[in-house]
């Protein structure tokens, strides 16, 4: 189950829960080096639409993430993956709570 990230580690396990979904593995086959990119045979399309799949997971749109398609291609690995994104987190607002409604 995925957590609000409060450290890189919690990135990288909410990664790999995304990624081990996506590839249909288990997530202890997944290590911090795993290059997700050719392990999954993403296409350079299917590579560049992660980047919104990923922004909108709920921990990423609670920290109003970033992630532009372009980014993908200087990515491969999971460590590259949860520097990049541990390092928006750091540099944005958390996002709004919901308004209340009534």
């Amino acid at each position: 189950m995925a957590v609000d990230p409060k450290s890189l580690l919690d990135v990288f396990l909410n990664l790999r829960e995304f990624f081990a979904q996506k590839m249909h593995r288990d997530p202890s086959t997944l290590f911090f080096g795993t290059n997700v990119r050719s392990d999954g045979n993403f296409t350079p399309a299917a590579w560049s639409q992660l980047a919104g799949e990923i922004c909108n997971l709920p921990w990423a749109n609670a920290h109003n993430l970033s992630l532009p398609p372009a980014t993908m291609d200087a990515l491969s690995t999971l460590s590259d993956l949860s520097n990049v994104i541990w390092d928006e987190i750091n540099n944005t607002a958390p996002a709004p709570p919901a308004a209340a409604g009534g």
